[in-house]
């Protein structure tokens, strides 16, 4: 008997919902007895002790590559750092908190691009990195740690009898002071306590990443080889895995959907229109035709690599219903959607909310390739495994220029200060 909690229901044409569920054909679930069959490649095998494997979210060889991650000196030095500053607590050390406990944090997308900011903070500052997340709910009831721990309400006593203080660092392109002193000046300035609490929502980190005065501090760390296109996806691989509950959502629909053939291949494609959640439209009608254009030149050019593949499937992440109605007329079985409510992480205190965004994160993310909006959350899911993506911010179908391009910048805060 399969266990409820642990079970996704297939509708027709791809929609994936949750809910509690019986073992029976049209079913997804993770336990043994109810896969029909394992996949006859040994790379592919999916079972392990009754269980799913995870799926890579980034592989192996790209994030074990010197020119991808960096050298290994980064991770082990941090790693070790971290551990014994939290073993052998000494009030020499110094800390950097990302911080969402209430208000506004932003959506999702400025979440992690911020959390990946503060820890590349960190790292070039010489601090100790945590996280004080509670805002819907606590982070780590969908992503749990990985190299290190970084939960703050584990240190929370210990730090309290030290200087501390809060910054929102809500960053945009046109806060030309800021982007300045990010670029050019030695910015570790900023930081004056014991503990800073901060809360970035840009890659700020690009700017870090190139800024001159600093070249010594990423060559001493092992930074200094690695592109800012792969910082997003080797600081998350390090921070992040995903819990036991957010596996049993994203493990069945990524063996049953997205890997039902080793050569399936999957479009994601991140649609964001402002409809679902009251925002201004950031879309025009030209705009979203364009988005049905790219997946179809995009389609035939992997059908064609590969004539004898399958065509290629479509997960499709948007806040309009009415896109989805109009992507399940068009791609019929090949689309892949979440039929959940559509609703922004920011606007919504729902526990199942968050957790359902996240869900739908992580399997944008472990797409093929993909075609987004400018929008921090397809942004930073086509940052993590490092494979081809398409903006579209007008009508054309463009692979991503290699120079830097911030995201929408849609929140700005004008200075670094204290509150």
């Amino acid at each position: 008997m399969c266990p409820s909690p642990a079970t996704l229901d297939q509708k027709p044409e791809g929609v994936v919902t949750f809910g509690s569920t019986s073992c029976k054909p049209n079913n997804i679930t993770i336990i043994k007895e109810c896969i029909s069959k394992e996949n006859e490649d040994p790379s592919m095998k999916i079972i392990s002790n009754g269980r799913i494997q995870d799926p890579e979210l980034i592989p192996y060889f790209k994030r074990n590559n010197p020119f991808t991650c960096g050298t290994d000196k980064w991770q082990f030095h941090y790693a070790k750092r971290h551990s014994d500053a939290l073993t052998n607590f000494n009030e020499t050390n110094k800390y950097l908190v990302y911080q969402c406990r209430k208000g506004s944090c932003a959506g999702w997308g400025d979440r992690i691009i911020g959390i990946i900011t503060t820890f590349y903070f960190t790292l070039i500052s010489d601090r100790i990195f945590l996280i004080d997340h509670t805002n819907p709910t606590d982070l780590e009831n969908s992503l749990t740690f990985n190299a290190i721990d970084w939960r703050f309400s584990r240190q929370k006593q210990k730090l309290e009898r030290l200087s501390s203080k809060y910054s929102d660092v809500y960053f945009c392109v046109v806060d030309k002071p800021l982007r300045k002193q990010f670029e050019f000046e030695d910015f570790r300035s900023l930081l004056s306590t014991d503990v800073e609490f901060v809360l970035f929502n840009e890659r700020v980190y690009t700017y870090m990443h190139d800024n001159p005065k600093l070249s010594e501090r990423r060559k001493e760390l092992g930074l200094d080889r690695m592109s800012f296109f792969d910082i997003f996806g080797c600081l998350f691989q390090f921070l992040f895995k995903p819990n036991q509950s957010m596996k049993d959502l994203i493990q069945p629909i990524y063996w049953n959907n997205f890997k039902t053939h080793p050569t399936q291949k999957v479009i994601g494609v991140q649609i964001r229109t402002g409809e679902g959640v009251g925002e201004p439209p950031r879309l025009l009608d030209t705009t979203k035709s364009a988005f049905w254009s790219c997946i179809d030149q995009v389609s035939a050019r992997i059908k064609q690599a590969a004539p004898n593949n399958t065509e290629p499937k479509i997960f499709l992440t948007t806040d309009s219903n009415a896109i989805k109605e109009y992507a399940r007329h068009r791609y019929k079985d090949r689309l892949i959607t979440f039929n959940t409510e559509i609703a922004h992480v920011d606007y919504s205190a729902s526990k199942g909310v968050f957790q359902s965004t996240l869900a739908e994160f992580m399997m944008l993310a472990m797409c093929d390739e993909f075609i987004i909006s400018r929008s921090n959350f397809g942004e930073a899911a086509s940052m993590l495994n490092f494979n081809s993506r398409y903006k579209i911010p007008g009508a054309k179908c463009d692979v991503d220029p290699p120079e830097f391009e911030l995201a929408s910048g849609h929140i700005i805060i004008k200075s670094f200060k204290a509150h």
